[in-house]
């Protein structure tokens, strides 16, 4: 009888090369790099959806605030100061932003509640020895509802007004990185530092035609162009203060939510849509003077080729940044009569 081999067997098999193993590599390298366009792109579909839900929930907060008081509410409440000091320029207080009057609106009644409204963004204290109070943490909270999820960027800048610290631009930690806003008030076409030089002069009613100014009380039967063809809100991105140190410098941030000072709270639209700043800083912007100046809100956004506005009957719209400055215009009256299409 005889015994079976044990000689061993030989496998047919074999690894990959190094060359096969690099193609490979280079196969899903390519899948990946044409998978991350679409995933950014979902990602920025998802953030877009999101911001404009935050404008419609700002807008039917406007709606109730209506229904509540029947008008809708100011950009900001302004006066003559209880405490002077702030400097030429800012003979006005307690500039608290229409956005704070909203709070109650959009679940936010315990902040609403811990605010001083007599106080209000009244500066108090030295440059030496800023004031920090109940207000300053009020302002400092982050309401997500104010914020776009596109905008990468945290800080909080102001623009004029008698405000406390440490909003105040010279107080330091500055720029903050909490309390900011992505969308402010129409103030009407033109240029909001319209605005600043009447409350400079202690005009506490300014009217730019728009259905939100200093102390204003407009209603919405009163918004005789058709609340359909009229901003309500818009996008913005950052703003700067003329004691910013090296203006234009990128330290510009989201205007801050609690101030009602109407450079830093509503948008007017001689600036279009996402246009250039020639300066430092974020690209998406304009400069409403030379550059080294404070800049006021404008609509400007993230979002690729445009920006969201909600307009005074709730509905909301994406606007080309090519769109006609006249049609811009038109829609930001509330009473102008014009008879142009926002296309």
């Amino acid at each position: 009888m005889s015994l079976p081999s044990s000689s061993p067997r030989v496998c047919g098999c074999r690894g990959f090369t190094l060359i096969e193993l690099l193609v490979v590599i280079a196969i899903i390298a390519i899948l990946i790099g044409l998978l991350l366009p679409a995933v950014q792109k979902v990602r920025e579909a998802a953030a877009r959806m999101k911001c404009s839900n935050n404008l419609k929930q700002i807008a039917l907060a406007c709606h109730s605030f209506h229904d509540a008081n029947g008008a809708l509410p100011a950009a900001g409440n302004f006066g003559p100061p209880a405490r002077p000091g702030c400097g030429a320029g800012y003979n006005s207080g307690p500039s608290t932003s229409g956005l704070f009057f909203l709070l109650p609106y959009i679940e936010q009644d315990n902040l609403y509640k811990l605010y001083d409204q007599v106080e209000g963004q009244q500066y108090q204290g030295t440059t030496a020895r800023p004031r920090a109070g109940q207000n300053d943490l009020v302002g400092q909270t982050a309401v997500s509802t104010f914020l776009c999820a596109s905008d990468p960027n945290t800080k909080v800048q102001i623009i004029g007004g008698c405000l406390i610290s440490p909003l105040l631009p010279w107080a330091s930690p500055f720029p903050l990185d909490t309390g900011g806003t992505n969308y402010v008030f129409c103030g009407g076409p033109g240029n909001s530092w319209a605005f600043h030089a009447e409350l400079s002069a202690r005009n506490y009613t300014g009217d730019r035609g728009g259905p939100f100014g200093p102390n204003s009380k407009h209603t919405l039967v009163g918004i005789t162009d058709g609340t359909s063809n009229t901003f309500m809100l818009g996008e913005v991105l950052w703003v700067d203060h003329a004691n910013n140190a090296n203006v234009g410098n990128g330290q510009g941030g989201k205007p801050a939510w609690v101030v009602g000072y109407a450079t830093n709270i509503t948008f007017q639209t001689g600036s279009g849509i996402n246009a250039r700043w020639p300066c430092k800083g974020p690209t998406i912007t304009i400069a409403t003077s030379a550059c080294g100046s404070p800049r006021a809100a404008a609509l400007q956004s993230m979002h690729t080729g445009g920006c969201n506005v909600v307009m005074c009957d709730g509905s909301v719209r994406f606007l080309s940044q090519n769109i006609a400055q006249n049609a811009l215009d038109a829609a930001a009256t509330r009473a102008g009569g014009e008879a142009i299409p926002l296309s």
